[in-house]
């Protein structure tokens, strides 16, 4: 979903959850849009959402020279 050394996302695939108890076919009518969504989606070129989203880091491990950087911090104020 990313170019090379870009952000990666965790592969999702619909057809994975058709045996599971909460899976939509399980809970939902015949004919609801979501089954839709489910046949569209994947065929959509998303890298226009995703670019802006490419070079951000909220939720990215940490190196270690910030982990012991904050650590210090931390221990400074007595947290």
């Amino acid at each position: 979903m990313s170019e090379p050394g870009g952000k990666t996302y965790r592969p999702w695939d619909p057809q994975r959850y058709q045996q599971e108890a909460h899976s939509p076919a399980s809970k939902l009518p015949e004919g609801d849009l979501v089954f839709f969504l489910l046949d569209t989606v994947p065929q959509l070129d998303l890298t226009r959402l995703y670019a802006p989203y490419e070079q951000e880091t909220r939720g990215a491990p940490r190196d270690e020279f910030w982990v012991y950087e904050e650590g210090s911090r931390a221990l400074a104020r007595g947290h």
